[in-house]
């Protein structure tokens, strides 16, 4: 494959995480009914770097001290840049954003780091996202955290569909681990398909989204009430095309991702509505 192409599909790739993270961040700031110019544009900012950061360098790290992959991270220009720019914004960020948006995505990026880097307990030397279940929680938990962190208050509607969303991502992340059984069987990765096989997978994820319909008897309004309905819906058509058509990484990651996309439009949809 040619670096064209290469580059093409880095590019893509990069361009579809950053639009899922946008679309949950932008999904939040509906729901918080807080709309600030300031706050979306330091969260697109820090979006943007977060991703660059985070998602295309997380397989490339090496497997020593923390100190020797910081030196080693920072010899990437673009790495160094996309870091210079968070310190800048950091000020900005503190005084723009709420308290609970502030700390909660200084969080959501810390466990970001933590995720990608090797920790080390005696002799052993493992990595978070290694171990089974730890890894989808935690990617879960960080981005159903950012629609908590673009409403930047805590109230009845945003901790459903937060906790909704946090669902659906771990389900996501253990869907995108169907099309690694292989590579994660012979690194040493325990995860859900390579413990249980990719059918049974398959059959534990059904019973996890049906389970999340029960958020539907949480929250009594119409606009919590049709993400989740279209969500749970969209997330069973998923799996029922793997089951059929068998795994394809590419069509995963595009249904996986365009489960936050659904978020955002729908809520957009719904607040454009009730506007006019």
């Amino acid at each position: 494959m040619n670096e064209v192409n290469l580059f093409s599909q880095r590019v893509r790739r990069l361009s579809m995480f950053l639009i899922g993270v946008l679309s949950l961040l932008f999904g939040g700031i509906i729901l918080g009914e807080n709309f600030d110019l300031n706050q979306c544009i330091i969260l697109s900012i820090a979006a943007v770097c977060g991703v660059m950061l985070l998602y295309d360098v997380k397989n490339k790290l090496p497997n020593e001290n923390w100190f020797k992959i910081l030196i080693w991270f920072l010899k990437i220009k673009s790495n160094a840049l996309f870091v210079w720019i968070l310190l800048v914004l950091f000020p900005f960020a503190f005084k723009y954003l709420s308290i609970l948006s502030f700390v909660l995505l200084t969080v959501i990026m810390v466990l970001g780091v933590l995720y990608s880097l090797p920790h080390r307990i005696g002799k052993i030397t493992f990595k978070l996202k290694n171990i089974l279940f730890l890894k989808n929680i935690l990617i879960g938990l960080a981005w159903g955290g950012l629609v908590i962190v673009g409403a930047g208050s805590i109230h009845s509607q945003v901790l459903y569909l937060a906790g909704f969303m946090m669902l659906q991502v771990f389900l996501g992340s253990i869907i995108r681990d169907l099309a690694d059984v292989k590579s994660d069987n012979s690194n040493g990765v325990n995860s859900l398909p390579v413990a249980f096989g990719i059918s049974n997978t398959i059959w534990i994820m059904h019973f996890i989204n049906l389970l999340s319909l029960l958020f539907l008897f949480r929250q009594n309004d119409f606009q919590s009430n049709a993400v989740i309905f279209v969500l749970v819906t969209w997330r069973l058509l998923n799996l029922i095309f793997i089951k059929v058509f068998g795994v394809n990484k590419h069509l995963i990651q595009t249904f996986n991702l365009s489960t936050c996309y659904l978020f955002f439009i729908i809520l957009f949809i719904q607040h454009y509505y009730e506007l006019n």
